[in-house]
């Protein structure tokens, strides 16, 4: 089984390392490729694009870069199709990753997709649970969060 992974920060790239460790140490035939970091290439994913490319600070980096964010959403998302991957494991990153959540979903049906420290809904307001639905599976690192998305369905 091959997941693709993707992640934009280090602190996504640490906790997805220790989550692919974990998956590793429990099932041999699985292969993880995608956007991530050193940390998580030590545990064996294949690096498609170093989250050190996608580093963005501040409102105004963001604008500058949001066309080269999209134009990498599509290419993963042609990747994932040519290598009929059929599993995503979001982390963190939430400015790109709710929206990547959007287009793998808009454009590949049978897709399973698992967020992993998904966006602080609970800070940010509760409209983007909406878009989190969209999410197979969602896995949180805070135990009230469990309840704040069951809450939410």
């Amino acid at each position: 089984m091959k997941f693709f992974v993707s992640t934009g920060e280090a602190s996504g790239d640490l906790h997805l390392s220790y989550l692919v460790k974990s998956v590793k140490a429990r099932y041999k035939d699985v292969d993880f490729v995608g956007v991530a970091g050193e940390k998580s290439q030590k545990e064996g994913v294949e690096i498609l694009q170093d989250i050190n490319e996608l580093a963005i600070m501040g409102f105004t980096e963001v604008l500058k870069k949001y066309k080269f964010l999209k134009q990498k959403a599509y290419e993963y998302l042609q990747y994932i199709k040519d290598n009929q991957i059929k599993n995503v494991i979001l982390v963190d990153y939430g400015g790109f990753n709710v929206k990547f959540l959007e287009l793998l979903k808009n454009e590949i049906k049978d897709i399973k997709v698992f967020y992993y420290i998904p966006p602080k809904v609970w800070i940010w307001g509760e409209k983007r649970v909406e878009k989190l639905r969209l999410a197979d599976y969602i896995m949180v690192i805070f135990p009230w969060e469990v309840d704040f998305y069951k809450k939410h369905n």
